[in-house]
Formats: C-alpha cells, sequence, structure tokens
C-alpha cells in the first residue's frame, strides 16, 4: 500500500505539471510582445491588487514593500515578526511530522507488491509486435518491454512525451504566417525544414533518456547474460531495434503533423519523411553504441544514467549527426524553395535535386551507425574479457 500511495502522488504531481503547462501554453504568452496586445496587458496590470487576506504572508510582504516605497506609517517591525515566525514554525512542524512517519514509511515503501494475475491479451500483443524479429532478440524485447512496464518511473514519463508532442504541434498551429513580409509558400517550406532540426533534437533528447541506459539497465545481470548463449551482438542488436521502432514513430509523427499543419509541398513531405526515418537510425545507434561505451551497471536510479559523462558524449554526437545530415540538405532545399518564388528558374527535376543529398545522408547515417555499434560491441568484449 505505502508503494502505491508513493506512486499515486507521482501521478498526481506529474498530471498537476502537464496540466498547469499546458494551461500556460494555451493562454499563448507570445501575445505579450504584439504591440496591439499592449492595452490589454497594461489592463490587467492595473487590475491587479495587493492581497486583501491579512492572514497570508504575501500580505505581510505587500505591507512591509508599501511602507518602504511609499513611506507610509507602517509598523514593519510587527509584520518582519510574523514573516520570520511563519518562516520558522512551519519547517518545524514538518520536521516533527517527517521524523514520525518517515521511518515507517520508508520501510513499508521497500516492501514488493503483491502478485497481479497475468495478463495473457498483453503477453499476446507483445508477441505479436515482436514476431518480425529472430527468436534470441525477440526474447530480450520482451524482457525488456515487460521490465519497462514494471517500473512506473519509466513509463511514467511517456506523459510527459506525449503533452510535448501536443504543444509541439500547437506551436505551428498559432504561427503567424501572415505577418511575415516574405510569401507564406516560401515561408512554409523554410519553417518545414527548420523543424527536421527541432524534431532532430527532440528525438536525440528522448534517446539520450531511454536510448542511451538501454545497455546500463541490465545492471548485475549483465554478467549473468554472458553465461547465456546469447552474444553481446545480439544483445546490442535487441536494445537498438526495441527502441527505434518507437522513436521513428514518435519523430514520422511530429514532423508529418507538422507538415500537413504548415500544408507544405508534396516533395518537402517526402524529404522530410525520409530525412526523419535516416536520423532516426543514426540517433539511436549513438544513444545504444555510446551508452554501451560508456556502461554504467551500478547505479540507485534509471534517471541518473542519462546525466553521467557518457551521456554528455551522446547528446553532443547526436547534435552533431543532426546538424552534418541538415546542412547537407539545406542547399537542394534552398535551390527548390527559389524555384517556388520564380518559376522556371530550376532546369531539372525536383527529384534530381533531392536524391544525392538524400544519398549523402543515407551514407553518413551507415557510417555512424556502423561505427557506433562497432565501438559500443567492442568495449563491452573488452569487459567481458
Amino acid at each position: 500500500p505505502a508503494r502505491r500511495i508513493r506512486d499515486i502522488l507521482l501521478f498526481i504531481g506529474l498530471f498537476a505539471f502537464i496540466v498547469i503547462y499546458f494551461l500556460f501554453r494555451l493562454s499563448q504568452p507570445e501575445r505579450l510582445v504584439q504591440p496591439e496586445s499592449f492595452g490589454n496587458f497594461i489592463q490587467f496590470l492595473a487590475a491587479m491588487e495587493t492581497p486583501s487576506s491579512l492572514f497570508l504572508p504575501s500580505s505581510w510582504s505587500a505591507e512591509i514593500l508599501a511602507g518602504s516605497l511609499f513611506n507610509r506609517p507602517v509598523e514593519q517591525g510587527f509584520f518582519y515578526a510574523l514573516l520570520a515566525s511563519y518562516a520558522l514554525f512551519f519547517p518545524l512542524v514538518t520536521s516533527w511530522v517527517s521524523g514520525a512517519v518517515y521511518l515507517s514509511g520508508w520501510s513499508k515503501a521497500q516492501e514488493s507488491r503483491q502478485g497481479r494475475r497475468k495478463s495473457e491479451w498483453l503477453d499476446r500483443a507483445l508477441e505479436g509486435l515482436t514476431r518480425p524479429f529472430p527468436v534470441v532478440l525477440r526474447a530480450i524485447m520482451l524482457k525488456d518491454i515487460k521490465t519497462f512496464l514494471r517500473d512506473t518511473t519509466q513509463w511514467s514519463q511517456l506523459f510527459l512525451l506525449v503533452a510535448l508532442i501536443i504543444i509541439y504541434l500547437y506551436n505551428f498551429k498559432v504561427l503567424p504566417l501572415d505577418r511575415s513580409p516574405l510569401p507564406t509558400a516560401t515561408l512554409k517550406t523554410v519553417i518545414s525544414f527548420a523543424n527536421l532540426a527541432l524534431a532532430g533534437f527532440v528525438l536525440s533528447a528522448v534517446a539520450i533518456r531511454f536510448a542511451f541506459p538501454a545497455v546500463s539497465l541490465e545492471g548485475q545481470a549483465f554478467w549473468i547474460l554472458q553465461t547465456s548463449p546469447i552474444s553481446l551482438r545480439t544483445l546490442l542488436w535487441s536494445k537498438f531495434w526495441l527502441n527505434f521502432v518507437p522513436l521513428l514513430l514518435l519523430g514520422e509523427l511530429l514532423v508529418f503533423l507538422s507538415n500537413l499543419l504548415l500544408r507544405v509541398p508534396t516533395w518537402m513531405m517526402t524529404i522530410s519523411l525520409v530525412t526523419v526515418l535516416l536520423m532516426t537510425f543514426g540517433i539511436v545507434a549513438i544513444g545504444v553504441g555510446v551508452g554501451a561505451f560508456y556502461p554504467k551497471f551500478n547505479f540507485d536510479n534509471a534517471a541518473e544514467i542519462p546525466t553521467s559523462f557518457g551521456g554528455a558524449i551522446c547528446m553532443i554526437f547526436s547534435v552533431a549527426f543532426i546538424g552534418v545530415a541538415v546542412m547537407i540538405e539545406a542547399w537542394p532545399i534552398y535551390l527548390l524553395a527559389m524555384e517556388g518564388l520564380n518559376p522556371g528558374r530550376l532546369k531539372v527535376p525536383p527529384a534530381w535535386v533531392i536524391a544525392p543529398s538524400l544519398t549523402a545522408v543515407a551514407v553518413l547515417t551507415a557510417a555512424v551507425v556502423t561505427v557506433a555499434l562497432r565501438l559500443g560491441l567492442n568495449r563491452l568484449e573488452q569487459l567481458k574479457a
């Protein structure tokens, strides 16, 4: 029960944060920097008054500030004493309460949960999703998925990911494209191209959180795996595919829906989807490979693995890979965007302009995947030896 209460409090805090984040973003705070909104903002400030309740610390602080700024005859010593007593009293109360209940609560929280009835439908669903993979890879992937689902601190972060997707797409919906001096079609192409880098950064951040710790999450069981007939190469590729599929769905969803909201040309939609596919290969390979090169099998909390030195190295390489891939495609997209401004300027079909850049990105991705996974595999073999 104590562990269940801790999980419930975690969900309540997570849900409250998401709601506050939504309310803040949906209020469109960017309107405050628009000149036509200044009048409403000033009216809003004028409507704000000092706190009316005399029993709140905010009222005491307001009285002190008002007496200092406007030279009002206020008994500042009295209000200072109230604030000091408030600041001293409540920490003392919380210390008493925590001292009385913390140790027993912490002890109960370490107790294991009661056994649950086996979910046959979930097992069948996981078996169907992993069926395309070989038997050995499937076994490791099923084990990792079930371990992930049992840890509420892991899968609860998916709620934050859903909130990120919604806000990400909402930002494209409220873009003031009509305020730009550039033609709307050209501006949409430019924003869609910049969106490739933004989507790549989102994927790299998610990969740092999930793909990078994939090998380290084996913990001390990693050494037990060495006694099984499972090669390190198979283990590494199972981690790769397990993270690649959901990250690919996330990246393609972000790019497709954002381009759909922007109503970009077909050629831009095509190059965006293919580029995200290639970038996902590289980002996941960097996450798994660098995570295998800098493993951390001794950890108290899975959240501390991405914040290690290896996590910083992984982020640097991921951002560098995204930057190079985007720069390779900058010139052909510029040519096609200028073609939209001056029809007839481009003498070759758009496919001939796009194909070389996509080929170059594909070659870069293949090199990154090969090097990253090979370095990680060599490092694990050294640890095994």
